[in-house]
């Protein structure tokens, strides 16, 4: 700031730290001006600040670091970060020079175990676009599940518009896509169709948080009860963890001792990253494979050596 006044210039400090990050700033020993960005949200009826969202926005823009002041003006009049932009309308009366403020709106996730889904447009509750994402380092989708916030009450008209680039586009006439509020309890949504090569969902949410999948998720909280419950298993039957190609744990249940004379056999499910209800079956298989009132599951375990890899 004061290279800025030694070149004749007005020293301008723009402030985007919290309050919190800047109380080890003494503003009265600045020499020059202080702007103060102040980041906030339609929500409720009315303007206020959401800090989570604000921390997000308040990421400084290569055009906010421009070594030009005009440059550096420029930047702040087209600021658009998060959906936020600048409100001349709402400049505050003490040291802040500007507010940006976004509409409540919609946002969608996909950041968690099996979330899948790629986001072309979310301007529009009318006019979701949408597309499936290819599995990892494969040109094989099917697979969708991501989380959808803010959507309360809104008539919502989701379009995936690359269903019919699908492994299996057939799958999808008369297909109903599933939803959830806590993850728990799914249901179909009976606004689902499938027109002109795109998967076209209808739905109005309950909840300010809903998610949609192709099918139900398996869950990795239960993977990790189902993997666990090897350790509980008779002698014959054991638990084993390895490691798959990206170095994580992959779980096996063996069931019977491997040896010459018996045939093994392996069950896999769930080899594609999107298949992760597919682990649905190996739960029941293996509950009715390990039942010892069972008289099939006793005559199956004493001929081949059955290797079960749930993920």
């Amino acid at each position: 700031m004061q290279r800025e006044r030694d070149a004749g210039r007005e020293p301008v400090l723009f402030n985007l730290a919290s309050d919190e990050y800047f109380k080890s700033v003494k503003p009265a020993k600045l020499k020059g001006r202080l702007v103060t960005a102040v980041f906030e949200d339609w929500k409720g009826g009315r303007y206020k600040i959401i800090s989570f969202y604000a921390k997000r926005a308040a990421r400084p823009h290569e055009s906010l670091r421009h070594p030009e002041p005009h440059r550096r003006r420029r930047g702040l009049k087209g600021f658009d970060s998060e959906g936020y932009a600048l409100r001349r309308k709402l400049r505050m009366p003490t040291r802040s020079f500007s507010a940006a403020a976004r509409t409540e709106s919609m946002r969608i996730s996909s950041s968690f175990d099996a979330g899948a889904i790629e986001i072309v447009s979310l301007d529009d509750p009318q006019d979701i676009r949408l597309r499936l994402r290819a599995d990892n380092a494969a040109d094989f989708r099917q697979w969708f599940h991501f989380r959808l916030m803010d959507a309360a009450g809104k008539s919502l008209r989701l379009v995936i518009e690359n269903a019919a680039e699908a492994a299996y586009p057939d799958g999808w006439p008369g297909y109903r896509c599933v939803a959830s509020y806590d993850r728990r309890t799914w249901f179909r949504v009976a606004g689902t169709r499938y027109e002109d090569g795109r998967l076209i969902v209808e739905h109005t949410p309950e909840r300010d948080s809903v998610y949609y999948a192709y099918f139900e998720p398996y869950s990795h909280e239960r993977h990790r009860g189902l993997a666990g419950a090897g350790g509980n298993l008779a002698p014959r039957q054991r638990a084993q963890s390895r490691r798959d190609v990206d170095g994580r744990d992959l779980d096996v249940v063996v069931v019977g001792h491997p040896s010459p004379a018996r045939r093994p056999v392996w069950i896999i499910a769930r080899q594609h990253p999107g298949e992760t209800m597919a682990e649905w079956f190996v739960e029941g298989l293996l509950e009715r494979l390990l039942d010892g009132a069972d008289a099939v599951a006793r005559k199956v375990r004493s001929k081949p050596c059955c290797t079960s890899c749930p993920t």
